[in-house]
């Protein structure tokens, strides 16, 4: 009996905005573009004009906010191809994969575990430099309150896991916390009490001429609790 081939099979992963997809090519989306319009774990590859490599998430059309803008191919449940929105200057480092790991058959079992390895690495919340300083990825769908915790992460220049103890056993799902887009006041609380920072939280009037105005600003600090007054 003649050998069967094995087919060539290869699986890319790379860190997208923030968040971990498959990638495919540009040909293998316009050749299959009907198996993904509901997708959200795919993006796809694409060369520009300088040669740069970004990867565009695939998006579903009923989530598309025009006043965001947010880059991606968005497809629909009656198209599986609707439109683009490319990345600006501004936001394009975002799309640009800093690692991308391929697995394929070809690879030996101690390659493809190794690259496993790193593609659990890469699916942390976090890239950890050279000097294990934990740098956490801005994404355009974060929230501002994701927004002003993983600045305030960044600004202190910490190896997160050497926290870890701080946490206590529910550390895991604290950090994997920091994967979605928007937090709790609950874990923001518990990320500044255990990282030696203050939250202070603010309730004012939007303008003098709201109606019924509080006329004033009520200011607590969510990390050391207080009585106040009425």
């Amino acid at each position: 009996m003649d050998e069967i081939n094995k087919l060539d099979i290869s699986i890319k992963k790379a860190v997208v905005n923030g968040s971990m997809y498959d990638i495919i090519s540009e040909e293998e989306f316009e050749k299959n573009n009907k198996l993904y319009p509901n997708n959200s774990s795919v993006a796809v590859e694409k060369e520009l004009d300088n040669g740069r490599i970004i990867d565009l998430p695939i998006r579903n059309i009923n989530y598309y906010n025009q006043g965001t803008m947010t880059p991606g191919i968005y497809t629909g449940p009656n198209s599986p191809f609707i439109f683009t929105i490319m990345p600006n200057q501004e936001n394009v480092n975002n799309f640009t994969p800093r690692k991308t790991v391929e697995i394929n058959n070809h690879d030996s079992m101690k390659t493809i575990l190794e690259k496993e390895e790193t593609i659990s690495r890469m699916a942390e919340p976090w890239i950890t430099s050279p000097d294990n300083i934990s740098r956490f990825v801005i994404s355009e769908d974060d929230q501002p309150e994701m927004v002003a915790l993983k600045q305030a992460l960044n600004s202190k220049q910490i190896d997160l896991d050497k926290y870890a103890i701080r946490f206590g056993q529910n550390f895991p799902n604290d950090k994997r916390q920091l994967r979605t887009h928007s937090a709790t006041l609950n874990i923001i609380k518990r990320f500044c009490e255990n990282l030696d920072m203050d939250a202070i939280l603010i309730l004012k009037d939007k303008h003098p001429s709201v109606p019924n105005p509080m006329g004033r600003e009520i200011e607590v600090n969510l990390t050391s609790p207080k009585t106040y007054e009425g």
